[in-house]
């Protein structure tokens, strides 16, 4: 079990998460009781975060952690002998919204992996909220449908504002001196850089779930019934696609009112991003219908040349449509070692520059977004950005909290509080706009 936890019970915890849903400012205590809740009483490794040291947590590292086999054995994974089960969050779900009817058998399931777990069975927190998120069973189905989500690096942190540094001004360099020069060196200026903060408010997602009784007794053992086939996992899907959409395309300055990535509550996505830095990021490019790879080269070596982005830390995403076009102005060759060979083409990995272009179906048109700015989305968009400093803040991982039982359902409250932001204020991101594919 964490340390240091917070003198917080189950009711008091369960009222801060639907507080904080319905979007009131509490104060910061109270968002470092959730942070403890979510984060340091399931265990996750946690670090400091930001210049005022904030406590968080690499949370795209603890997915790849819930993923990893146990080093000690061959058979067993870190989550089985953790928690005594390979699921445990899901469990944990399942268990919470059932948590009125004591005799369930996914119940009794979960008081037994409590039990093994390094989290004390009688802590009250673990019994209210669960971090779905990082799920192993739910990871592996993200990463195909909503891969930029498991891409881009996620920080957990503590409070109701991500800060981070900027570099914003560096002086030159001494130079070159004499002999003489270099021996007293005390009327010099030393050479200096500027630092600057910024800050961003942590947005809120909210989702409302039911589970009915009759999946949470056909999952009696945890393994007759794959929990991402049943409302939690449709739902998680759900939120995962809505949350990459807003990767990309989320612009909260038309106030839209209407709880999209376009509502006021929503966060900037990497158009709004780069069109904040600068107009001239955002490249319109619905001329050009052939020699996207030469094109899309020239304009990765220009942002390269212009900024610090540098080819190894850069990343392509584009749709699968945009995928195949690039595919097939490649001229592949396939090579039959016999009549009865298979033919394999297609579906290879693309990398311009040592860059990596990888397929996101979430980069497509989405005829409900009225955006200037995202144009509403296209098929032919191509995004380049900095892996090192786009990053996705959160106070709470994508978690549940019981609301309580209604007929033979059980609801919850899926949430998720968090905002995306680019440490280079945009300047390393650019959106090739609309090719015509």
């Amino acid at each position: 079990m964490a340390t240091n936890a917070p003198d917080t019970t189950a009711d008091d915890f369960q009222d801060t998460l639907l507080s904080l849903a319905r979007g009131t400012r509490l104060n910061d205590s109270k968002a470092r009781d959730a942070f403890h809740g979510l984060v340091e009483a399931w265990g996750m490794p946690t670090t400091r975060v930001g210049p005022d040291a904030k406590p968080g947590a690499n949370i795209s590292l603890v997915r790849e952690k819930m993923l990893e086999p146990d080093w000690r054995t061959s058979d067993e994974t870190w989550t089985s002998r953790e928690f005594g089960s390979k699921r445990p969050f899901l469990a944990g779900t399942a268990a919470s919204a059932g948590a009125n009817d004591e005799g369930t058998a996914v119940r009794r399931a979960f008081d037994d992996m409590t039990e093994r777990a390094t989290i004390d069975a009688n802590n009250p927190i673990l019994e209210t909220a669960s971090p779905v998120e990082v799920d192993p069973q739910l990871v592996e189905v993200l990463r195909s449908r909503a891969p930029i989500r498991d891409r881009i690096i996620t920080q957990a942190q503590a409070g109701f504002q991500a800060r981070y540094n900027t570099i914003n001004d560096r002086s030159d360099p001494l130079g070159m001196l004499s002999e003489a020069e270099a021996v007293d060196l005390s009327g010099d200026t030393p050479s200096d850089f500027g630092i600057g903060s910024e800050v961003k408010d942590m947005k809120r997602f909210v989702d409302l779930v039911e589970i009915s009784d009759f999946a949470q007794r056909a999952e009696e053992t945890l393994d007759y019934m794959d929990l991402t086939e049943t409302t939690m996992g449709q739902r998680m899907i759900e939120a995962n696609l809505f949350l990459a959409r807003q990767y990309y395309y989320g612009d909260p300055s038309v106030a839209a009112g209407d709880r999209s990535i376009e509502d006021g509550d929503a966060f900037e996505g990497m158009v709004a991003l780069a069109s904040d830095a600068s107009s001239s990021y955002v490249v319109d490019k619905s001329t050009v219908s052939s020699g996207f790879l030469e094109d899309i080269k020239t304009e990765l070596t220009t942002v390269v040349e212009n900024t610090g982005l540098t080819y190894d830390a850069a990343a392509i995403p584009v749709s699968p449509t945009m995928f195949d076009a690039l595919e097939n102005e490649a001229n592949a060759v396939v090579r039959l070692d016999s009549y009865d060979g298979e033919i394999r083409y297609g579906r290879r990995s693309i990398q311009i520059k040592g860059v990596e272009v990888f397929e996101d179906p979430n980069i497509r048109n989405y005829s409900g977004l009225s955006s200037s700015t995202t144009n509403g989305g296209d098929a032919g968009d191509v995004f380049i950005y900095d892996t090192r400093n786009l990053q996705y803040r959160e106070l709470a991982p994508m978690s549940t909290v019981p609301l309580g039982k209604i007929g033979l359902a059980d609801r919850a409250a899926m949430f998720e509080y968090g905002t995306l932001l680019s440490k280079s204020q945009g300047e390393h991101i650019r959106v090739l706009q609309a090719y015509d594919v």
